[in-house]
Formats: structure tokens, C-alpha cells, sequence
């Protein structure tokens, strides 16, 4: 018989092992280095207490993680991850885990829950219905090479996470949880604005001593803001371990 309860003091490792089990042949390949887990769910503000385990003895065979973030008593718990192990599949693991959680987590002051499902991934999708989700949003995914026209007079400033207007940023409602301005501020990652006209065009954030971009967002719909991303990408191109300004 299996039962529900929260993830509090859980050992990491069995956690990882747990996860990677779940996720194995996923549509997209899970890294599986422990440490990188810890520092992905610590960005995410992923608590155990609010992350829920189904145990078949002392086992861990299923699990729903929960990243917090907003107001008490007004909070929104994110799904990270959600997994079953193969063998504990097709016998309802997902609504029992949440029939726990959902109750739960109101006591906690969470009023909404949400995730993100790849489309592609229809057994997940119509789980997720039957336990009461419904769609509320789509996100894209792009990617390909990039078409970079010649530099422009186009100004990158590098600022510190405290000078960053966060609150005046647009379109956060549009994004991932894992791409929203609060877990970026978690992150400790570098923080650039793209100038032109003295004018603010765009905002940009990148992990440290590498190419890869957690956040875009440009504040108009001009071909001046694409030229001012594309100019930050030839930059990252060019100067990759080195200082962007």
C-alpha cells in the first residue's frame, strides 16, 4: 500500500535517484549530476515541505516538487517536477499524491498550483487534467542559428542585481517560473541593459563564464531592439569567458 506525505528531511541523493528513475528516456535528456539538481531547485525555491513524496514502505516511487514564491497567504506553488517510477504508473500515483497536496497546501497559504507540460507528452497531459489542471497558457521554444546583422550604435551596460529595475520589467506574466525575475534574483547571475538612443531597449541576464541566456526581454517591438539582442549575442559569441563590456 502506498501512502502521501511531504519531503521534508528527505536525503537528497535518494531524491536525485528517484527523479532521474522517473525521468528516464524523457523528451529531453535530465542531466544527472546531484549538485546541479540542489542549485536548480534552490533558484526555484523549491521546499520539501511543500513537496510531496508517494512511498510504498519507505520507499520513494513517486513525487511533486514545489517551488513558492508571492504574497502570504496568497502564494503560488510551481511544479518542478512531477514523476512516477514506471512500474507505480497507470494506478492513479499523480491524483493520489495531489489529493494530499492540494489540501495541504492551502493550510500553507498557497491559493493556485501551476506547471508546465511539453506538449508531446500527451500521458502527463490528460494525468494533469483528471486531477483538475487546465490549461491556462502556451509557451515557445525556439531554437537555430542566429542571424546577426553588423553592430550598430548600440550601448551594453552590466549593472548589479540591486540596480535592476525589476519591478518595471515587462511581460513577466508571459514567463516560465524558472525564467521570472524572482527566481533570476536567486540565480546570482550577470545582469546587462541594451541602450540605444539613450534609451533603454532591452534586458538580459546571463550565467556567469558562459554563452547561455536565462532571461531576454525587450521593451519595444522594434527592429532597434532586435538589433540591440542581436548585438548582445555577437558580443556573447565573441567574448564568452570573458568581461561582456
Amino acid at each position: 500500500m502506498t501512502t502521501v506525505r511531504n519531503l521534508y528531511g528527505i536525503d537528497h541523493d535518494s531524491l536525485v535517484d528517484c527523479f532521474l528513475k522517473a525521468f528516464d528516456g524523457y523528451f529531453v535528456k535530465m542531466p544527472t549530476d546531484p549538485g546541479y539538481y540542489k542549485e536548480r531547485w534552490r533558484k526555484a525555491n523549491v521546499r520539501l515541505e511543500t513537496s510531496y513524496g508517494l512511498f510504498d514502505g519507505n520507499r520513494l516511487v513517486g513525487f511533486s516538487l514545489h517551488g513558492t514564491g508571492g504574497k502570504p497567504g496568497d502564494l503560488t506553488a510551481y511544479n518542478v517536477g512531477s514523476g512516477v517510477l514506471p512500474e507505480y504508473r497507470g494506478k492513479g500515483a499523480l491524483r493520489k499524491i495531489y489529493s494530499h497536496a492540494v489540501s495541504d497546501l492551502r493550510k500553507q497559504g498557497c491559493s493556485r498550483i501551476i506547471l508546465e507540460v511539453i506538449q508531446e507528452n500527451t500521458a502527463a497531459l490528460k494525468s494533469y487534467e483528471k486531477t483538475g489542471f487546465s490549461i491556462s497558457k502556451e509557451l515557445l521554444c525556439f531554437s537555430g542559428k542566429i542571424s546577426l546583422p553588423q553592430d550598430s550604435d548600440i550601448i551594453i551596460k552590466e549593472y548589479s542585481d540591486s540596480e535592476i529595475g525589476w519591478d518595471s520589467l515587462p511581460n513577466q506574466k508571459f514567463l516560465a517560473w524558472n525564467f521570472g525575475s524572482d527566481t533570476i534574483k536567486r540565480g546570482g547571475y550577470r545582469y546587462f541593459q541594451i541602450f540605444a538612443d539613450d534609451q533603454a531597449r532591452a534586458y538580459l541576464s546571463l550565467i556567469k563564464n558562459s554563452t547561455i541566456s536565462l532571461n531576454l526581454i525587450c521593451w519595444t517591438k522594434s527592429r532597434k531592439a532586435g538589433l540591440c539582442c542581436s548585438k548582445a549575442f555577437r558580443k556573447w559569441r565573441k567574448e564568452a569567458l570573458g568581461p561582456l563590456i
